[in-house]
């Protein structure tokens, strides 16, 4: 009898064990894998907010702990031959590369720099300087930051931003999404979107008090001009214009503040004679149109340029004509000087605009020609020195190191002088 209890006490040990070892030697099974799907980057229901803009990991430069300041003699932002991007100064003797943000096209496969780069997406300049808003060559843009010389925020060409504006304080952005008109705060990385327009918008500039976005909307050869009110997110249509295939921002509408009336005005430009400008008055919800087709008008609000080329005040007092001869003037370029005392133009005959260019400088307060210029070249940029003692200029480059950078005193004397060997002209920060 014993020995069948001990028998049995002895089975079941040996069954328990055996349980035990299977238990631990069998192999263990991971759990399955949740399927889940990333929400679009914007939804398409028209909502006033939504979530953050989905983008792609920052490639940044590390900066280093202590930044060291870039001299403030520095000023003249281009884009060299082998497409890095510089500073440098008015004499062109010191000079400093910023870190590389610029994607390395193919050979062969390089962009026309003139259609990227002044066209289709120029470079932006926050209002205090310290920032800027750069295509990076593949679809993409980049907020790189001046003083810590390192990259903020970048946006793939998947993010699909386009015609990017920085805020007066230049803490936000206002951007096109497809067919929506986003806002993008950089403090918080978020974005938040209008409802979808009708029609394509192309452009959107922010007022220089930050209570309104214009944004541009349509095709060549008709748009419309929207106005967008930040706080409440509301948009109302204010005027039309026409515009060509290579229209960018700065031929189609400005802001302009009149000091006099502490008021913010925005101009809707033309670009065919047979259409008259228009003046909006955001604050008083009204709108005057023009007698005259007005292709620019300078920051104060006070003067305007004509596109037959007339330059006269904003009542129509008009005291000089560019095209000296009779005949078709083409506007090429021009230049508000930062104190609103001068303007200066590039202009040309049609028949001339490959061979040669005429600069002008005309006192706005003294209502004269101060000085003009002819120079056999077919320079199309101009942009006034931080301190209006110079101009800068540039030719309509295909590639960065086409011609180069020059500069000539804004009274007019001496000659043109080499200010960048090889590199195309994208800005002057003031």
């Amino acid at each position: 009898m014993k020995k069948k209890v001990y028998k049995f006490i002895i089975t079941t040990l040996l069954l328990v064990l055996s349980l035990i070892i299977s238990a631990c030697t069998a192999p263990q099974i991971s759990p399955t894998a949740t399927s889940t799907s990333t929400p679009p980057a914007f939804p398409e229901a028209p909502v006033a907010t939504q979530k953050p803009i989905a983008t792609q990991t920052t490639s940044t430069v590390t900066p280093p702990t202590i930044y060291k300041p870039l001299p403030e003699s520095l000023e003249v932002l281009h884009l060299r031959a082998d497409r890095q991007i510089a500073l440098t100064d008015l004499s062109g003797t010191e000079s400093v590369t910023l870190a590389p943000v610029l994607t390395q096209a193919a050979p062969g496969d390089e962009p026309n720099v003139w259609l990227q780069f002044h066209h289709s997406t120029p470079p932006k300049v926050s209002p205090a300087g310290n920032r800027l808003l750069l295509p990076d060559g593949s679809g993409g843009w980049l907020i790189y930051d001046l003083a810590k010389q390192s990259i903020l925020k970048q946006f793939s060409a998947r993010d699909a931003v386009f015609s990017p504006s920085f805020s007066p304080d230049g803490e936000r952005l206002a951007f096109i999404h497809r067919s929506q008109l986003c806002l993008y705060s950089l403090t918080a990385d978020l974005s938040e979107c209008l409802p979808p327009f009708v029609s394509t918008p192309l452009f959107a500039d922010w007022s220089p008090h930050s209570d309104h976005i214009a944004v541009v909307l349509g095709e060549c050869c008709e748009a419309e001009v929207w106005l967008v009110d930040t706080e409440a997110l509301t948009s109302q249509i204010v005027g039309l214009t026409d515009l060509t295939f290579e229209t960018n921002l700065k031929w189609v509408l400005t802001w302009v503040y009149d000091a006099d009336s502490k008021e913010e005005k925005l101009v809707i430009l033309s670009q065919k004679t047979a259409t008259q400008a228009l003046v909006n008055y955001p604050s008083q919800s009204k709108s005057d149109q023009l007698d005259f087709a007005l292709i620019g008008m300078s920051v104060n609000g006070k003067y305007v340029l004509t596109l037959d080329g007339t330059v006269g005040t904003l009542d129509g007092n008009f005291f000089h004509k560019l095209a000296v001869q009779p005949g078709k003037i083409l506007l090429k370029d021009w230049a508000w000087s930062p104190q609103s005392d001068r303007l200066a133009v590039l202009h040309s005959r049609p028949e001339q605009a490959d061979t040669a260019v005429t600069l002008s400088v005309i006192s706005l307060t003294g209502q004269n020609l101060l000085w003009q210029r002819t120079f056999e070249r077919s320079i199309a940029r101009v942009e006034w020195s931080r301190d209006s003692s110079a101009l800068v200029l540039d030719q309509a480059d295909l590639h960065p190191g086409d011609s180069p950078v020059w500069k000539i005193s804004s009274d007019g004397q001496g000659e043109l002088e080499i200010l960048v060997k090889a590199g195309f002209l994208l800005s002057v920060l003031h």
